[in-house]
């Protein structure tokens, strides 16, 4: 249940990348529609208004004119005849065609015009002006809100003359006059949004539909990986991150089948070089238990021998596991060179009189800092130098410099040096050449070479092996450690 709560609460990819997209193609048009509506009727606004505000102003010296003479009337088609003329006169210009002119008396009452035909005038609006007379000016429109209708008013009282039946002159004009031509904008907008949602949630569709496919075909090649099957990308994976993500997977799918291989041989090839040593000891020891040896003591012998074998092979197995899986002292020390091969000398010149050869060794007369690990070291140098020891003739030289930021030791025997058909896999595990013994020895010292950031090869020189180790100097200048300098 707390599974499919999880799934349901992440969704799926394709409506992760869906959902942004289509409110991006929602809210982006909704806001521009929002927008041009709040600007448009701004504009129309504070145009309205500027326009009434210039007809209030500019024909006060021709309304007074023309109304002085029926400030006192009573009469009143009089009233109405010189009004129809004055707002006759002022809708004669194209800026005046939307302004209405109206006339109030002092107590209130509408005195023109008296029908509403031909204008946008109600009962609604003549009436909340009515409520404002006083409050009106020539300079300042007042917008009033009636029903659905919108207008502007500005007036002023005809004379300042403190008589009680001075009018009021009143000019209004309609905030509506856009709003067939909004709405059909409106319209339009909406018809070109939704438009717009369709047509971009099927390209988004079809988009995603796209990097949804590569994706699972990246799941599917991840799920592989436990499986141990091999994952080859195809050609029709989306956009170059998804290519490298596939191609990472590709390359751990690769790793993982050879290291799945690799750990498999290496099974098979431990187990038969235990069972070896194991059966000719159980062999020995039965044939001793049966007294089927004339000579007890050299079959003793025999099983000391495999004995030995065993655990020397035993030992590099458990070596190479721990530096496998890092179940070592993985801490890491800048130390000095020539400090770490003179001891080491010590213990190859012990090899050397074991082996009863000779031993020659040449240290740079510079003193260099190494990056520098006591297991892998030792492992790296002395594999190696073992080696040499078995198939020399006489003398092993070892010889170390430095040159551009890396240490090369290289280690030379004078033996018969290693066959054409051997030299690609003599740091393979447990493949054995003429003579070899476990076949791992040199596998060691290639992994703690690797481990330590550096590299090892092996060639034939004019007359014997050349192993070249080559490992990169410690980035810090300064020596530490039971190596460091004086």
């Amino acid at each position: 249940m707390k599974s499919k709560s999880r799934k349901i609460r992440k969704g799926k990819l394709r409506q992760r990348l869906l959902l942004p997209f289509a409110a991006v193609l929602v809210i982006v048009p909704l806001i521009d529609l929002l927008a041009f509506n709040y600007f448009i009727n701004k504009y129309i606004s504070d145009s309205v208004s500027e326009q009434l505000i210039h007809t209030a102003v500019s024909s006060k010296v021709l309304i007074k004119k023309e109304l002085s003479e029926i400030v006192f009337e009573t009469d009143a088609e009089k009233i109405g005849s010189v009004l129809s003329d004055v707002n006759r006169i002022l809708r004669s210009t194209k800026t005046n065609m939307n302004v209405e002119l109206m006339l109030y008396a002092e107590t209130g009452e509408l005195l023109y015009p008296s029908s509403y035909s031909d204008t946008f005038l109600n009962d609604e609006i003549t009436a909340k002006i009515r409520d404002i007379l006083r409050d009106l000016d020539d300079v300042e429109p007042v917008v009033i809100k009636a029903g659905k209708s919108s207008v502007a008013a500005a007036g002023y009282r005809l004379s300042e003359l403190p008589i009680s039946s001075i009018p009021y002159v009143v000019f209004t004009s309609s905030l509506n006059i856009a709003d067939e031509l909004i709405g059909t904008v409106n319209r339009v907008l909406v018809i070109v949004l939704l438009a717009g949602l369709a047509s971009g949630m099927i390209l988004a569709a079809l988009l995603s539909e796209k990097i949804v496919r590569s994706v699972r075909e990246i799941r599917e090649g991840a799920r592989g990986l436990s499986l141990f099957r091999k994952y080859i990308p195809s050609e029709r994976i989306e956009t170059d991150e998804l290519n490298e993500l596939a191609g990472s997977i590709a390359d751990a799918s690769d790793k993982i089948i050879r290291y799945d291989s690799a750990q498999k041989s290496f099974l098979q090839n431990a187990s038969h070089e235990i069972r070896t040593p194991l059966m000719s000891i159980r062999g020995y020891a039965e044939g001793i238990e049966r007294n089927m040896f004339p000579d007890p003591a050299k079959a003793a012998g025999v099983v000391n021998d495999e004995s030995i074998r065993l655990s020397k092979l035993l030992d590099e197995l458990l070596m190479i596991s721990r530096i496998d899986n890092g179940n070592y002292d993985a801490s890491f020390e800048c130390v000095s060179l020539k400090g770490v091969m003179m001891e080491l000398g010590q213990s190859i010149k012990g090899l050397s009189i074991r082996n009863d050869k000779e031993f020659e060794i040449r240290l740079p007369d510079d003193d260099h800092i190494i990056r520098y690990n006591e297991t892998l070291f030792s492992q790296m140098v002395m594999n190696p130098v073992a080696n040499a020891f078995r198939y020399a003739e006489n003398k092993v030289e070892m010889s170390v410099k430095e040159s551009d930021g890396v240490v090369c030791i290289c280690i030379k025997d004078d033996g018969p040096g290693i066959s054409e058909e051997d030299l690609p896999h003599v740091f393979e595990r447990f493949y054995k050449g003429r003579d070899g013994q476990t076949g791992l020895g040199l596998a060691i010292a290639e992994t703690a070479t690797e481990a330590l950031g550096g590299e090892i090869t092996a060639a034939n020189s004019e007359k014997g092996a050349v192993f070249t180790i080559k490992i990169p100097l410690c980035p810090d200048v300064s020596a530490q450690g039971r190596f460091a300098k004086e």
